[in-house]
């Protein structure tokens, strides 16, 4: 018989609700991004489809890669990216890292 894994008593800290306070104060890190109803969200605007269309496939590889997919709303020219950590129903740090991560793009 093989032995039992024992839990860890450890949270992961990326899936831990944040407060409001929380949410403020990381927001004011971020250039551009808002927060309503437990998710933050920024507009991207581009010059073309083509460059709207390659930076929701960027998005989709970052959102891939840390396995935090953000709901999105394609238009035209524009995108706006909507973050929140549904295991908490609101808003976690992972939120801030992928809001980050897409300002570097």
């Amino acid at each position: 018989m093989y032995p039992k894994k024992k839990r860890s008593n450890k949270v992961n800290v990326f899936y831990e609700k944040l407060s409001d306070e929380d949410v403020a104060k990381k927001l004011e890190g971020l250039i551009g991004w808002e927060s309503n109803n437990g998710r933050i969200f920024k507009r991207f605007d581009f010059n073309s489809y083509d460059e709207t269309i390659d930076f929701v496939n960027k998005v989709a590889e970052i959102a891939n890669a840390i396995n935090h997919h953000p709901d999105m709303n394609v238009s035209f020219k524009s995108c706006v990216v909507y973050f929140s950590t549904h295991a908490v129903d609101g808003l976690s740090v992972l939120d801030f890292i992928s809001a980050a991560r897409l300002d570097l793009l």
